[in-house]
């Protein structure tokens, strides 16, 4: 198991298309097999978040191997592959 930033790019519909948070990016590392094991553990759990709150929407994602000798990367919230993680978990 490895360590990926997996990284959602959401929108906000309720929000005005010039404010700042309109499309926002939100990102969290995800331990799993592969690259792409993470980018659909991510997409699981970013439409789980838009299908309970009808403004948001997903609009694209990536993932890719987290550089764990950056404390940026350290810091951001940690999500186990195909364990559920509720929102305050994972900071969106």
């Amino acid at each position: 198991m490895r360590d990926f930033v997996y990284t959602a790019w959401l929108q906000d519909s309720s929000l005005a298309s010039d404010e700042q948070d309109f499309e926002f990016p939100a990102c969290f590392r995800i331990t799993a097999l592969s690259e792409k094991a993470a980018q659909e553990w991510g997409d699981s759990l970013a439409r789980r978040l838009c299908s309970r709150r009808s403004e948001m929407t997903l609009l694209k994602s990536t993932a890719e191997p987290a550089n764990l000798d950056d404390p940026a990367v350290v810091a951001l919230p940690r999500v186990e592959y195909a364990r559920m993680a509720d929102d305050l978990e994972i900071g969106w």
